[in-house]
């Protein structure tokens, strides 16, 4: 993880200059009125980029939508590939320098111009129908402020992609019933339309009412990679909104397609530990902190590298962060997608 402050680079109401603005891909017309924004976000995406576009272009074959694509200052040539099987009402903003997934997502969030914006990683594959389904949800309740599909791997078997709990000492304890009880039903729904009310979606593939996300701040800018969910999740809870997930709709969520991408072992666990606890540091009084780190310190582990970890912030994780909790609103460009001057 970036060592640097995200914050001090990065203008979160503003947002960034993209390098370049491609126009969409066949020289047709973009629809007027898109009901659906999509923002996928890549960083070194070549292998597989073109059958996410193949994908979404069969997902929203239904839906008037755009596609923004949002590059993270991408080393190969995800861009050029991109650009090149584009379709209409798709484009690219590439971005200067990688800002992370969040950030990253909050240019796409910007220039949304969907009642409702979808907001994915580079590898999954929406499955047909299931877009409308999560935008039904969204339309038919108002109580509900992020909507996400069941996530699957490629062989059929569940991803994850959701907690009963946001992180804290109800989730710690949740995690216990779960072992006593040798269960783990994360991922174990109903296979049909009703939602269902989770703690915690992970953005592999969620949705929102664009405004709302915009009015929210969209992603906090204080986690670079991992977390950023988790907070976006507390800060509509705060609202009184809901977190959901309708079994019935589907993704497909192809982490292997680019494995030097992504970090194993204990440098992808620090990232996460990291990642959770800025989030705790942020929404948790210091006598919560010291007692989850200690449970994790102490409790079942097969990553004998965790005890270090947790006892060290059990001992002190560094002052609360409280005032990082509300980022500001995301400004709006008036630029459609496709709008080869930027903004």
């Amino acid at each position: 993880m970036r060592s640097s402050n995200p914050t001090r680079q990065y203008d979160p109401g503003g947002g960034l200059a993209p390098r370049r603005q491609y126009e969409t891909g066949r020289g047709l017309e973009p629809v007027e009125h898109p009901k659906l924004s999509i923002v996928p976000v890549t960083f070194n995406s070549a292998e597989h980029i073109e059958g996410t576009i193949e994908a979404l272009a069969a997902a929203t074959a239904d839906i008037p939508a755009e596609v923004v694509i949002v590059d993270n200052a991408s080393s190969d040539d995800t861009v050029q590939r991109a650009t090149a099987v584009l379709r209409d009402n798709m484009g690219v903003v590439a971005l200067e320098e990688n800002v992370g997934f969040g950030p990253g997502a909050n240019e796409g969030i910007r220039r949304a111009r969907g009642t409702y914006t979808l907001i994915m990683n580079d590898d999954v594959h929406p499955t047909p129908g299931s877009l409308e389904k999560l935008i039904d949800v969204l339309e038919s309740d108002q109580t509900v402020g992020l909507v996400g599909p069941r996530m699957l791997y490629p062989d059929g078997t569940a991803a994850d992609a959701t907690r009963k709990f946001l992180p804290g000492l109800r989730d710690e304890l949740g995690r216990v019933a779960d072992r006593l009880n040798r269960r783990d039903d994360r991922n174990s729904y109903p296979d049909d339309d009703q939602p269902v009310e989770v703690g915690l979606l992970i953005a592999a593939c969620v949705m929102g009412r664009t405004k709302q996300l915009q009015k929210l701040g969209g992603f906090n800018p204080e986690f670079f990679f991992y977390g950023e969910d988790i907070d976006l999740c507390r800060r509509l809870h705060e609202r009184g909104l809901k977190t959901v997930t309708i079994p019935s709709a589907t993704a497909v969520h192809d982490q292997n397609v680019a494995p030097d991408r992504r970090p194993r072992g204990r440098d992808f666990s620090t990232r996460i530990l990291d990642a959770r606890d800025r989030f705790y540091r942020i929404w948790l009084s210091r006598p919560e902190r010291m007692a989850i780190n200690l449970w994790r310190a102490i409790g079942p582990s097969d990553q004998p590298f965790r005890f270090s970890y947790h006892m060290r912030k059990a001992l002190y994780d560094g002052p609360s962060l409280p005032s990082f909790r509300e980022p500001p609103p995301l400004i709006p460009t008036s630029s459609p997608v496709g709008n080869p001057s930027g903004d």
